[in-house]
């Protein structure tokens, strides 16, 4: 399992549900690595502990699962099926058995296809002036609807909620933070060599992962 540092006034991570009610904090915002590691054993663990009631996920994109109907339809497709235009069902099935097996529901958090139409820009490696703009700006349009999710969903729902971003979400200057801040949420981001990062890197290795767990008022310092 990746390694884990708590940066919050708790001794260990079996006292986290209780800090979470005592400071009444429903949201905890987790960097996933689409992949690159196996942080879902990461999640597994801080689930199982903090008890949330929904999996807000980005990588379900804007579909819900809700029921057992709903995880056997979903789980039922063929791994190499195309989900959508970014992921396949085999990419999302080990996110989505975590979360039945703790009893969540699952709630997808972005826009349909991540706002792409079609999978042209995973084949670019160097964008022109205007693409970066374009990218910017979709980026900046996911986010809002990201951080728009959540607070519709914590409004409508009881309990803490789990959510499930891209590590790249969790960037200081994210829109979401200007949206989440005064909900004051917990954050759970890797750090590589000590470094925070965003993407994989050449060469990484698991053991030179660490994952910290901090308050968003520390994090965004």
């Amino acid at each position: 399992m990746l390694n884990l540092k708590i940066n919050l006034p708790i001794k260990t991570l079996e006292n986290i549900q209780d800090y979470l009610i005592k400071k009444e904090i429903r949201l905890i915002i987790f960097g996933e690595t689409h992949g690159f590691f196996n942080d879902l054993e990461l999640q597994d663990r801080i689930i199982q502990i903090a008890k949330p009631k929904y999996y807000l996920y980005e990588m379900l994109e804007n579909k819900t699962i809700l029921s057992k109907e709903d995880y056997r339809d979903i789980l039922s497709n063929d791994d190499k099926a195309k989900f959508s235009i970014i992921s396949t069902f085999g990419e999302i099935k080990p996110a989505i058995k975590m979360a039945r097996d703790n009893n969540l529901k699952i709630i997808g958090c972005d826009i349909a296809n991540m706002g792409r139409l079609n999978d042209d820009f995973l084949k670019k490696t160097d964008l022109t002036k205007q693409e970066e703009q374009e990218e910017y700006l979709l980026m900046n349009k996911r986010e809002k609807f990201q951080a728009q999710k959540i607070i519709e969903i914590l409004e409508k729902n009881e309990g803490i909620l789990f959510i499930s971003l891209g590590a790249y979400h969790l960037r200081k200057e994210s829109i979401i933070w200007g949206i989440l801040s005064h909900f004051n949420p917990i954050v759970c981001y890797p750090t590589l060599n000590g470094k925070q990062e965003f993407g994989p890197v050449e060469d990484m290795k698991e053991e030179d992962v660490l994952y910290i767990l901090d308050s968003c008022k520390n994090y965004l310092k």
